[in-house]
């Protein structure tokens, strides 16, 4: 979905996820049994994450850093 961002992350008491999204003005919500992420931490860390996580991986998130380019 073009234009659209992702807010959240809940874990339900089903287990499956419940997805907040916001396009424009408009915020709706999905639920999948599965979800896969390939964001940058950075990008990560403004998104509600009401999932269990182990706290290495909590800690990973919220320390990351971009390294700086050479050029």
């Amino acid at each position: 979905m073009k234009g659209t961002e992702l807010e959240a992350i809940t874990t339900r008491s089903d287990r499956t996820y419940r997805v907040s999204l916001r396009s424009g003005n408009r915020s709706f919500e999905r639920t999948y049994e599965r979800i896969l992420l390939a964001l940058p931490f950075s990008t990560l860390r403004q998104v509600s994450l009401n999932v269990d996580l182990p706290a290495v991986k909590k800690k990973a998130i919220a320390r990351s850093t971009v390294p700086k380019s050479p050029f």
